[in-house]
């Protein structure tokens, strides 16, 4: 395959400035030079060569800081879906509920949610411009500090509220906690990382708010409102 345009020498498949940029980040292979192909690299004279784990990792992780640069955007951190989140909902099916979860991203987990519960309303809040950008269109997702952002919805309408990693890095974590507090609906539920568990200036600030925790979820801890 000689020739061929097949690959972005380098690896990364994002280029340096000026580098592929007129054959669409790709380049020939060369004598010596292979292609990654699923885990393994072929080379020229069609020989399968396993690329160690190591190297596999320092590649990926060298085209994420380059997407991250050019963009100003991690999308590896919002690629997958907590399927958790759905498993702490104990309401039926069909059950009308209103979910908020803050710093969501472009909205993956808002869409299984709505999946898993079809009469629900799904919102969410993201500090991203370019994750709200990206994923506006399959949810319903609003641009801002989830700390200091004006809520636009009624207070204690919400059944379940996701503050998963929010609640932890609130600068104010009291004023925070006052503001959950305030969107929930008596009897409804915020569901945070179960790692504040040892923090007990935020256990104690919850309490203070009437939060009473109710289970524990894989990595999710689940506190009811009043």
């Amino acid at each position: 395959v000689h020739n061929a345009l097949v690959y972005h020498k380098g690896g990364s498949g994002f280029p340096e400035k000026g580098e592929g940029a007129n054959k669409g980040y790709c380049g020939t292979l060369e004598e010596g030079e292979g292609l990654h192909k699923g885990g393994s690299e072929v080379n020229v004279k069609g020989e399968k060569e396993e690329v160690p784990a190591q190297a596999k990792m320092e590649l990926l992780q060298k085209s994420r800081k380059q997407f991250v640069d050019k963009w100003g955007f991690d999308i590896w951190a919002y690629k997958g879906v907590w399927t958790e989140l759905a498993d702490v909902i104990d309401k039926e099916q069909n059950a009308p509920i209103r979910i908020l979860e803050l710093d969501c991203g472009m909205g993956a987990n808002l869409c299984y949610l709505q999946y898993r519960f079809p009469e629900s309303v799904c919102v969410g809040i993201d500090r991203s411009p370019l994750a709200v950008g990206l994923g506006k269109r399959a949810a319903d997702l609003r641009y801002g500090d989830c700390e200091t952002f004006a809520f636009p919805w009624r207070k204690h309408s919400f059944d379940y509220i996701f503050a998963v990693d929010a609640l932890g890095r609130a600068a104010d974590k009291a004023s925070f906690t006052g503001k959950l507090a305030d969107y929930l609906k008596e009897g409804g539920f915020l569901v945070s990382h179960h790692s504040l568990l040892q923090d007990e200036t935020i256990q104690s600030l919850l309490r203070e708010e009437g939060f009473v925790r109710t289970q524990e979820v894989g990595e999710l801890c689940c506190y009811r409102y009043r």
